[in-house]
This record gives C-alpha cells, sequence and structure tokens, in this order.
C-alpha cells in the first residue's frame, strides 16, 4: 500500500519493518527512499500523530529533498509494543540510528525532533 502513495513519475523505494529496542520492545518503522539519496534522516514526530498519519508529509519529504527517510513510532504508540517512557523513546531512536548506520556514515545522518520528538532527537545527537 505505501508504494501505491508514490506519485506518478517518481521513483522511491518505501519498507516497513519492526525493531527490537535496547529495552525490548518491537516499533514500527517506515523507510521511504529516493534512487540517488544524498543524506538520510530520522524523523521523530510529535505527539498526537503516528506513522499512518504522517506518511504523505515523509514522503514528499524524501522525494523533494532526496533523502532517505527513516519515521519510527515510539513504544507504545501507532503499531508498536509497549507503554512509552522517556527511557524508551531514547531506546527507540537509538534502534532507528542503528538501522541508519546500515547504509549511511554518520556525517549523513540528520536527526530531526517535531515537538515531543525533539527530547529523543537531543538525546541521541548529545551521545553521537
Amino acid at each position: 500500500p505505501l508504494q501505491q502513495m508514490v506519485p506518478p513519475g517518481f521513483r522511491m523505494k518505501t519498507s516497513h519493518d519492526f525493531l527490537r529496542t535496547s529495552r525490548r520492545q518491537q516499533i514500527s518503522v517506515i523507510t521511504y527512499a529516493p534512487p540517488t539519496p544524498v543524506c538520510c534522516m530520522i524523523f521523530s514526530h510529535g505527539n498526537s500523530t503516528d506513522l499512518g498519519y504522517s506518511a504523505p508529509y515523509h514522503m514528499r519529504l524524501a522525494l523533494t529533498c532526496e533523502v532517505t527517510v527513516y519515521a519510527y513510532d515510539y513504544t507504545g504508540y501507532g503499531l508498536s509494543t509497549g507503554l512509552v517512557t522517556e527511557r524508551d523513546t531514547c531506546a527507540d531512536i537509538r534502534a532507528v540510528y542503528d538501522l541508519a548506520r546500515k547504509s549511511f556514515e554518520p556525517q549523513r545522518i540528520i536527526v530531526y525532533g517535531q515537538s515531543v520528538g525533539s527530547g529523543p532527537s537531543t538525546d541521541l545527537a548529545c551521545d553521537s
């Protein structure tokens, strides 16, 4: 279904995965990858939203900026397991960072946090 959302004439690989965090939770991650990304972005969404609601925005961001976007739901959000805590959100973004590192060098990873997503994003940036 995600691939059906890509506008005609655009090529982009989309995938939905589940990652296991260091706190033993399972989080939902969607990757939007244009053909030749210059870097990637880990997108930590705000409160009162999830991957499904944000999908068109993440796709547009990936296509317009030519970046691979890793979007994820925190523990306790959407299809992710558990109950949300500050510790879990920090473990969540680290699991996504580890995924991004499989394809990108650290200097090619942008960490973006929207609203409540700024907490785990800042925590990761301070430690990296």
